[in-house]
């Protein structure tokens, strides 16, 4: 048999088989909760559920599901991940594309990270390190700081000797 409940109290999710208090029909019951292969999550109180009984009514497992704030309008065959409380998500769309949307700052952390493909940026961007390009700079102007070539010549004070005159070019302007 199999009904509909909701998380009434959340429990222990340090275990590796996590449970939470699931209420159905009014008597609150420790349930272990299932969760589909490498997604995990920790469903917050009054969440729906799915209880299904496993033989004996005491042994019973609850399937956590996002009734209201479910995304919707997904297109057939999208996959999408998302946080109810925060409204962040990661949607794999039916365009090849994957979308990630964010309330707050996204963390990425690895030895090293390889974008293969035209990038766009918009907005301010920060290098804490050195910056390696090889090939053009488009459009580029550099504003603050100095700014030296390979060969270590500053660009803000390099002047050339002019042999038509006496002495030297003037600086950059």
């Amino acid at each position: 048999m199999s009904r509909l409940g909701y998380v009434s109290n959340i429990g222990d999710d340090s275990l590796e088989l996590p449970s939470s208090q699931y209420s159905s029909h009014g008597e609150p019951k420790d349930i272990v909760t299932v969760y589909p292969y490498g997604l995990c999550a920790n469903a917050p109180s009054n969440n729906l559920a799915l209880i299904i009984n496993m033989g004996t009514t005491d042994q019973k497992v609850a399937f956590t599901v996002s009734g209201k704030a479910r995304l919707k309008n997904l297109k057939p065959g999208e996959v999408a991940l998302h946080n109810e409380l925060t409204g962040d998500f990661i949607i794999f769309n039916s365009e090849q594309k994957i979308e990630v949307v964010s309330s707050g700052s996204v963390d990425i952390t690895a030895p090293a990270i390889n974008i293969n493909g035209g990038t766009a940026i918009t907005g301010d961007v920060t290098i804490a390190g050195a910056l390696t390009v090889s090939g053009d700079i488009a459009g580029a102007s550099v504003t603050g700081g100095s700014v030296s070539t390979s060969a270590g010549i500053d660009l803000d004070t390099h002047t050339h000797v002019v042999p038509s005159a006496p002495g030297t070019s003037n600086p950059p302007q």
